[in-house]
């Protein structure tokens, strides 16, 4: 959310999740198709066809080369079948 400098993620990490073995995690970003030169980031956690059935979640840690926010963090969920 910083709109004074262009933000880049250096890498992301799941934490506090037991299954995450079963579980891919990767980043990429894209042209902003509103804002000409801006970049929006995604995060994709994908679950692969060894989990377990069941309930997961976890944290997924992201870091930056942001000096003041460093590291972010969010959750999530899931159930597989």
């Amino acid at each position: 959310g910083d709109k004074t400098r262009a933000v880049n993620i250096t890498g992301v990490a799941v934490e506090n999740c037991e299954q995450k073995g079963h579980l891919q995690v990767t980043y990429f970003d894209e042209e902003d198709p509103k804002e000409a030169g801006k970049k929006l980031w995604y995060v994709r956690i994908v679950v692969l066809e060894t989990m377990p059935q069941g309930a997961f979640r976890g944290a997924i840690k992201v870091t930056t080369d942001h000096p003041e926010f460093a590291e972010r963090r969010g959750y999530f969920t899931g159930y597989v079948r």
